[in-house]
């Protein structure tokens, strides 16, 4: 869907390059695809690699179109380093959970490479709304914090505890 979409960009977007880190199943169909795509020199593929956060951290954008998504790392780690994101929207709700759509992250339905296309543009377009979202994406490690999320399970585990007696 990622390569579909980045293939889809207009002309004035040709300085940008796709990079995929990561590992899996579909190397090889992935591969045929950004040389079917005529996209091979922008289009990069360097597998599992050590220290991502140097990698991605001036990024100009981070996308993930994961089709079933728990609670995603990745996702989280790219809001604390204050990244754009865009996400699909899965059906378990973790993106959604993250992602307030257009306040720290756009969120896009499953599978729609026009949405996916579009919100790359309105991101690599916008600075200003880029930026706007950016910080925001980075108040997720606030929100998230270890501390904070601790307290709230302590609270939790009081009030299950306090139901058991009454």
């Amino acid at each position: 869907m990622l390569i579909e979409a980045f293939s889809r960009l207009p002309k004035k977007f040709s300085k940008y390059k796709l990079i995929i880190y990561g590992e899996g199943e579909m190397r090889k169909e992935l591969e045929t695809l950004i040389n079917e795509k005529k996209i091979a020199d922008k289009v990069f593929l360097p597998g599992v690699q050590k220290d991502i956060k140097n990698k991605i951290y001036d990024a100009s954008l981070f996308v993930m179109t994961s089709e079933y998504e728990g609670m995603p790392n990745a996702l989280m780690e790219a809001m604390a380093l204050g990244l754009p994101v865009i996400s699909t929207n899965c059906p378990c709700g973790g993106p959604a959970f993250l992602i307030k759509n257009k306040i720290n992250g756009l969120l896009i339905n499953n599978n729609d490479v026009a949405s996916l296309t579009k919100a790359i543009e309105k991101v690599l377009n916008d600075l200003e709304f880029s930026k706007s979202i950016s910080i925001e994406a980075s108040k997720i490690s606030e929100r998230l914090a270890p501390e904070k999320i601790n307290k709230e399970w302590e609270e939790f585990i009081i009030k299950i505890k306090k139901s058991e007696r009454s």
